[in-house]
């Protein structure tokens, strides 16, 4: 090896996973928002009945979910009102709910990453030739 050679590190699987992980959160969060804010007239998803919900409101609520559970719980309620896109109140809330989702994504994705690690050791460890005798 020479002076020069570059030493590629390796990542491992945990890290990959984290990286995957939230990056398809980011992706999802940011597609189900731009679904929720589109702008054509609202349809129901359900039927005619007290439980009906638009689209949007379906949208915002799988995206959001975690983050209005998050601000209900540290009482800061008013920062995920209602209020009108492109603003600078629905860009911070639309930060918010980014910012969660991929923490939350990070955190699955680490233990996910655990269990594949985990997973492959004991396979490394219990793999062998067998004896024969």
């Amino acid at each position: 090896m020479n002076e020069y050679s570059v030493i590629k590190p390796k990542w491992s699987i945990v890290r990959k996973a984290q990286i995957i992980g939230t990056l398809i959160g980011i992706s999802l969060t940011i597609l189900f928002t731009l679904l929720a804010n589109r702008s054509h007239p609202p349809t129901v998803v359900h039927g005619y009945d007290a439980t009906a919900m638009s689209e949007s409101t379906a949208y915002t609520l799988l995206v959001g979910l975690p983050t209005i559970i998050l601000c209900n719980v540290f009482g800061c309620r008013s920062l995920m009102d209602a209020a009108d896109m492109g603003t600078t109140h629905w860009i911070l809330a639309e930060g918010l709910i980014l910012v969660v989702n991929a923490t939350l994504s990070f955190i699955v994705a680490t233990i996910v990453g655990l269990a594949i690690k985990e997973r492959s050791s004991i396979g490394a460890r219990t793999s062998g030739t067998p004896k024969r005798g």
